[in-house]
This record gives C-alpha cells, structure tokens and sequence, in this order.
C-alpha cells in the first residue's frame, strides 16, 4: 500500500512538472525564461522571504494558510473529481474530420494538464500543512531569529551541535514552506487562466 501510494505520488510530481510546460497540442516550452529564469526567481523570491521573515511565522500567517490550504485542497479535490468529462468529451462523429480529431487530442491533452497539476497542488498543500504542525504544538521556540546567528569553528561544543541542527531545520522547514506557497500560487494561477482560455477555445469552435 505504502509503495503504491510513493509511486502515485511520485508520478504526479513528475507528470505535473513536466506538462505544466507543455500546450494542448503536445509542444513544449524550451526557453530560456521556462528553463531557467523562472526556477532562478523562485528560489531568489524564497530566500529573499526568508530574510525577511527573520523569526519566522507568526501565528496569525500559520492560522491563516492553514484554513486557506484547507480550503484549497477542498475546492481541488471537488474540480477534479468533476473536470474531466467537462473538459473532456471524445466526438460523437462517425467519421470525424482531421479538425476534430485535432479538437479530441487537444481536450484530451487539457485534460491531462489539468488533472496532474490540479493533483500536484493538492499534494504540496498538504505537505505544507504537515510542515506546519511544529509551529502549532509549541513544542520549542519556532521564532527562533536566524539572521542573529554567526557560524564558528572555533567554538565546537554539544550546545553549538544542537543550536546548528536546530537552526538547520527550521531553516529548511522555513525554505520548503515559502517555496511550496510560491508553488501553489503559480499553479493556482495556471489552473485557473488555461482552463479559462480552453473553455473560451470550446465556445469558439461551434461558432
């Protein structure tokens, strides 16, 4: 079951990473900005946050994306149980022409997209939420002010080992959350302006 569940979930990450930068009509986006501007400013965008946000999250923000993430993944999990017969209806045609076949691979294509990044965002918000969890059991100081510390090798003790892995992990915990949100912004915006302009190519084609 746990191994299912691992490739499933590691499936989606893939699929979805990929089509997000591929169209209806199969071709992918090879440019500069895609492969590498993009990744660039979402890891400056994540680090610069996390400067700024020097002690952390307070805990209105965690309050706050805690009921938005589970709001979203409620509304997600709703569209895509209902998206793909929408997006997706084969021609009725007998004998269809070169243009609805066109028509067929296109939705089918959308479908695709939609479902696997839909997918993928419902899978990081809830690897945020889980994230999370440290921040609402109190079980040490999360506010901890990173920027305040100094690396040494000069003072190498069993408080400054412990102090390193804390720091270290809250860094992380810090890193993963900023990039996901970023993340989920993005493909929220995806999901939304593609299926918009899908639908708009639907309408468009029976006038």
């Amino acid at each position: 079951m746990s191994l299912k569940l691992t490739k499933h979930i590691i499936t989606v990450i893939k699929e979805a990473n990929k089509l997000k930068n591929v169209d209806v009509n199969n071709s992918t986006d090879k440019s500069f900005f895609t492969r590498y501007l993009r990744p660039f400013f979402h890891i400056g965008l994540t680090l610069l946050a996390l400067y700024i946000l020097e002690k952390g999250f307070s805990e209105k923000f965690i309050e706050f994306i805690t009921s938005s993430l589970s709001i979203l993944v409620g509304l997600f999990i709703t569209a895509l149980i209902f998206s793909f017969d929408k997006f997706y209806e084969q021609s009725k045609s007998e004998n269809p022409t070169s243009r609805e076949k066109l028509w067929d691979k296109q939705d089918f294509n959308y479908s695709k997209i939609y479902a696997y990044v839909t997918g993928y965002t419902i899978i990081i918000s809830i690897f945020i939420l889980i994230l999370i969890v440290p921040n609402t059991l109190d079980l040490y100081n999360m506010n901890f002010n990173l920027n305040e510390l100094e690396f040494s090798l000069k003072i190498i003790n069993r408080e400054s080992t412990k102090l390193f892995f804390k720091a270290s992990l809250l860094f992380i915990q810090r890193f993963l959350i900023i990039y996901y949100l970023l993340e989920i912004t993005i493909n929220t915006l995806f999901v939304v302006s593609s299926m918009i302009n899908h639908m708009r190519a639907k309408i468009e084609r029976n006038n």
